[in-house]
């Protein structure tokens, strides 16, 4: 449980499910076009990154885990990003 404490609000990138919402307009027409792309390529999956403690809440998309770690703009490394968005201290 204070595992939990630590890492609340830290980011984490999983495959997308049928549940997760985007947090702005531009998150949400991403997801719907890969959803889309999927569908017409036979593929079934894509990635999303989500923080952890806000089940469901996407806070970016991408074709690969790479595509979301490089959408992050202005940190130098991806631990650094996940704990520039940590909430808990």
């Amino acid at each position: 449980m204070s595992q939990l404490r630590f890492t609340k609000g830290m980011l984490y990138i999983r495959r997308f499910k049928e549940g997760d919402q985007a947090d702005s307009i531009f998150d949400a027409v991403r997801m719907a076009a890969n959803q889309l792309l999927n569908k017409r390529n036979g593929k079934d999956h894509f990635y999303v990154a989500v923080r952890r403690g806000h089940p469901g809440t996407v806070v970016a998309t991408g074709r690969c885990k790479r595509d979301i770690q490089r959408s992050f703009i202005g940190r130098p490394s991806w631990k650094e990003t996940q704990k520039f968005f940590s909430t808990a201290k």
